[in-house]
C-alpha cells in the first residue's frame, strides 16, 4: 500500500476524530457556533458519532498493510465523501444553509478526490503485483 494512502488514512482521521468529538460531546454548542439551525442536538451528535466511526476506520485503514484489508475503508470513505458533497452543494445553492457548509464541501471534495486517485491507483498496482487477477475485490469468488 502507499505511502500517500497511509498519509490520506491519517490525516482523514484527525479531522474525523476533531469534528466528531465536538459534534458528539457538545452538539448544541457546535450547531450553534457554526449557525446550523434549527439546532437538533441529537442529530449534530449523530453525525458526530458517524465522523467518529468514519476516522476509526481511517486509523484501520492506516494500520493496514496490504490493499485488500484497506479496499473496503476506501469504498466507503468514496460513498461518504461524494455523498457528502453532492448533498452540501445542493444545500448550499438551492435550500439555507449555514456559510460554513463551504468549509464541509471543500473537506469532502478534496477527500473525495483523494480516495477516487488512490482507488485507482492502488487497484492498478494490486492488478500489476497479481499478473492481472485483482486481489481482494469485493465479492469475488474463484473460479
Amino acid at each position: 500500500m502507499s505511502q500517500g494512502l497511509r498519509i490520506t488514512f491519517l490525516i482523514h482521521a484527525v479531522f474525523g476524530f476533531a469534528f466528531g468529538l465536538v459534534m458528539y460531546l457538545v452538539p448544541a454548542q457546535f450547531a450553534t457556533f457554526i449557525g446550523w439551525a434549527p439546532i437538533d442536538p441529537i442529530m449534530t451528535a449523530f453525525c458526530g458519532a458517524l465522523f467518529l466511526a468514519l476516522a476509526v476506520s481511517s486509523v484501520l485503514g492506516y494500520r493496514a498493510h496490504e490493499w485488500a484489508v484497506a479496499r473496503p475503508v476506501v469504498e466507503t470513505e468514496i460513498t461518504f465523501t461524494v455523498l457528502g458533497t453532492i448533498i452540501g452543494l445542493y444545500y448550499a445553492v438551492f435550500a439555507t444553509a449555514p456559510t460554513f457548509i463551504w468549509v464541509a464541501i471543500v473537506i469532502w471534495a478534496v477527500f473525495a478526490v483523494a480516495w477516487i486517485y488512490y482507488f485507482f491507483r492502488e487497484a492498478a498496482a494490486a492488478k500489476d503485483m497479481t499478473g492481472g487477477q485483482m486481489s481482494g475485490m469485493t465479492g469475488a469468488r474463484p473460479g
